[in-house]
């Protein structure tokens, strides 16, 4: 049997945020309780409802207080010094065994009541009037002011802990749109009633750049950062670019299509969401053109920076030469053979027989044309990378298999029988 009788633990304590119904006392050996009454017990506070008090375990009471303590403020309970346990032992509370003594044998409990919501904390770097805040990183640092005695809570966690004065936090952003709500929390939990929001738009990762879409009246070029070759103005030039965040800001954009030096008239837009795109509004002439040199999104981000050749080839080829063939021919085919410039394909009858990727640095040419019977009129081009088609080198072959007709002859045989004259002039 302890020769010690005291209080060891008492609930609630400490700061609390909401009424108090009950206050639970645990002493260190089982309690006599006709030792316990009223007169044992003192509450004080700003307001104290009745109570009642209730033996919860051998070792606990309970004080039940109905309606439960409500009004913000301090409050002790004192018990004791003249309650005993069970086995005749009086409080010692100060554990020097002198036992019931009025001051030092007394256990005090003591709280405070705050339901008061602390005021909403103050942002001071960044306005959370601005929407979005854009940023080009994922990490943010976060300053203001509060309340004192409070944490700073960020979307429900406490980052700053409780205390007084200017806060400061860094906090870690995922790429694209995200709200962050500030609340302040007092010791008692409370936390303030309107947060503050703040809407941050992240877009750390610059925009790519990856080639040209040029469509020019004779085809549509879709490609990198090569050169490009065409035989007329585009109708668009798209720069291809790949931007999934904030957006191509176009007019901060370092964009330009120059010759020589001199930028080309036109208008530049955003086709779809992302892509630059421009039109030029005069002809241009024939020479080299370069596109550059970078795009920046709407949060600052520059893309890598370029230049692409574009060449206007308006200069048609040479006619391909073909050598010299026989006027007929007694079968359905025939190769012809010629001399062209490199870099051209062959076109017969208007057709592409020889692709000048096929032989891109042959400048003689040789192909086999099917004949059909009597006069072939054959219309040979070439035509160079830019798609320009030459002048027409046109020839004709006879394609002759009909056997002549039957031959009537007449002899002639007066003389003596040695010979005979045949006559067939009537053959045509």
């Amino acid at each position: 049997v302890s020769t010690l009788f005291r209080v060891v633990s008492a609930t609630p304590a400490g700061v609390i945020g909401s009424s108090v119904s009950q206050v639970e006392i645990n002493f260190n050996s089982p309690i006599d309780m006709a030792t316990l009454t009223a007169e044992d017990i003192v509450v004080s506070g700003p307001s104290i409802p009745p109570y009642t008090i209730i033996q919860s375990g051998s070792n606990s009471v309970n004080l039940e207080f109905a309606p439960g303590i409500n009004i913000d403020g301090n409050y002790s309970i004192s018990v004791g010094p003249d309650v005993a346990s069970i086995f005749g032992v009086q409080m010692d509370q100060d554990q020097d065994e002198i036992y019931a003594e009025a001051g030092d044998d007394v256990y005090t409990l003591s709280f405070t009541i705050d339901t008061q919501k602390p005021a909403t904390p103050v942002i001071t770097s960044h306005d959370s009037q601005v929407n979005p805040i854009n940023l080009t990183t994922t990490s943010v640092t976060l300053t203001g002011s509060r309340e004192d005695n409070s944490a700073i809570i960020v979307n429900g966690q406490e980052k700053v802990a409780l205390g007084s004065g200017d806060w400061s936090t860094v906090i870690s952003l995922p790429q694209g749109g995200t709200d962050v709500t500030v609340t302040a929390r007092d010791e008692a939990g409370n936390e303030s009633e309107v947060p503050v929001v703040l809407h941050f738009y992240v877009d750390s990762i610059p925009p790519s750049v990856s080639g040209l879409e040029v469509q020019t009246p004779n085809k549509n070029t879709n490609g990198g950062f090569g050169s490009y070759l065409f035989r007329a103005t585009p109708t668009y030039i798209k720069v291809k670019t790949s931007e999934g965040g904030s957006g191509v800001d176009l007019a901060n954009s370092n964009l330009s299509l120059t010759k020589d030096g001199v930028p080309v008239q036109g208008e530049w837009s955003i086709f779809a969401v992302d892509d630059p795109f421009f039109v030029p509004s005069v002809e241009m002439e024939q020479g080299v053109y370069i596109l550059a040199e970078s795009v920046k999104d709407n949060s600052g981000n520059v893309s890598n920076q370029f230049a692409i050749s574009i060449e206007i080839d308006k200069t048609l080829p040479t006619p391909p030469a073909v050598d010299e063939f026989p006027s007929i021919v007694t079968v359905n085919q025939y190769t012809f053979t010629g001399a062209k410039e490199v870099d051209t394909s062959v076109y017969l009858n208007g057709t592409k027989v020889i692709n000048q990727q096929d032989e891109v640095v042959l400048s003689t040419w040789s192909y086999t044309a099917s004949l059909t019977e009597g006069d072939n009129q054959l219309t040979f081009q070439a035509e160079d990378k830019a798609g320009n088609l030459s002048e027409s080198t046109v020839v004709t072959i006879k394609y002759d298999n009909t056997a002549p007709d039957a031959v009537t002859a007449t002899g002639n045989g007066v003389g003596v029988g040695t010979e005979v004259v045949l006559d067939w002039t009537g053959y045509d």
